[in-house]
């Protein structure tokens, strides 16, 4: 991670420097391979130019909300991106307080994303051969079995952490991957009903819902911490580690099963998808070529 690199140089600002230009290289990367590699042609697809103004933002709103696979996807994406965030929220909590390991952080959260970064792959590949839904839903529940298992850890548990870490990376990869590849299939349905491409709106409303969402997730949790009398530096009640094992066990899992039971109910099968795709091929064809 990167306090633990920036630990490795004899002045930290210089490996803080260091990894701040690492992560910066390898953001912008994917973003010069988009710009350069993708050659869009616009003219072959009608693009909304609906009026600004509350009216009419309002009336593209509920448009876009009576896509059915649309409110499925978003309900996916808003449950596992709140379930990340706030298992990493609490993730440094879990290992100092109940678990005892405050020296360990660094490592248990480079050992996890590591895994992830690694099991990605692995996630597109399933998620190719099995399908989203069938690949989202394995992944959910493996990613369930792990946060509750952390629940009933005793403290010092060290090599099973270690362990548990390493395995959450599928879990975490299949959680994260999944639910942005299913966001551009639903607008595909959008154009079919509409005859518009309204990606803006459709990402505009996935983002709210998450930070949203995400927001309130995070607000409660410190809300719990304080009720229940959390110090900061100081040693935990036992209300204190109960209520930190139980928002980072038994909370997320009820998270992941409410969206890999939105995903077993998503309405937009591989086959349905292949048959929208075919209708809008046909009706692009009928259309006249633009001047």
């Amino acid at each position: 991670s990167v306090p633990y690199v920036a630990g490795l140089f004899p002045q930290p600002q210089t490996g803080y420097l260091l990894m701040a230009a690492i992560f910066g290289v390898l953001g912008a990367i994917p973003y010069l391979l988009l710009f350069f590699g993708i050659h869009e042609r616009f003219a072959d697809r009608p693009v909304s130019k609906a009026p600004f103004g509350p009216r009419q933002w309002g009336e593209t709103l509920v448009s876009v909300l009576r896509n059915r696979p649309f409110r499925y996807a978003v309900g996916i994406f808003l449950t596992s991106w709140v379930t990340i965030n706030l298992v990493a929220s609490l993730f440094q909590y879990y290992l100092t307080y109940p678990m005892q390991m405050p020296g360990e952080v660094e490592i248990v959260l480079g050992l996890l994303q590591a895994s992830a970064l690694i099991f990605t792959a692995v996630a597109v590949l399933l998620a190719t051969r099995w399908g989203k839904q069938q690949t989202y839903v394995v992944g959910a529940v493996w990613l369930m079995v792990i946060v509750l298992a952390l629940t009933f850890l005793l403290p010092n548990a060290q090599t099973v952490v270690f362990a548990l870490a390493l395995l959450a990376g599928f879990g975490v990869a299949v959680v994260q991957v999944t639910p942005w590849s299913m966001v551009p299939d639903v607008m595909e349905v959008d154009e079919l009903a509409t005859g518009q491409r309204r990606e803006a709106t459709h990402y505009g409303i996935l983002t709210f819902a998450q930070k949203g969402g995400t927001a309130l997730a995070l607000a409660l949790m410190q809300a719990v911490l304080a009720l229940t009398g959390y110090v900061a530096g100081a040693q935990q009640t036992p209300g204190v580690l109960l209520a930190i094992r139980l928002m980072m066990g038994p909370v997320p899992a009820l998270l992941l099963a409410a969206s890999a039971v939105l995903a077993l109910r998503y309405p937009l099968t591989r086959e349905r998808y292949a048959e929208v795709r075919a209708q809008l091929a046909i009706r692009r064809s009928a259309a006249p070529d633009p001047e």
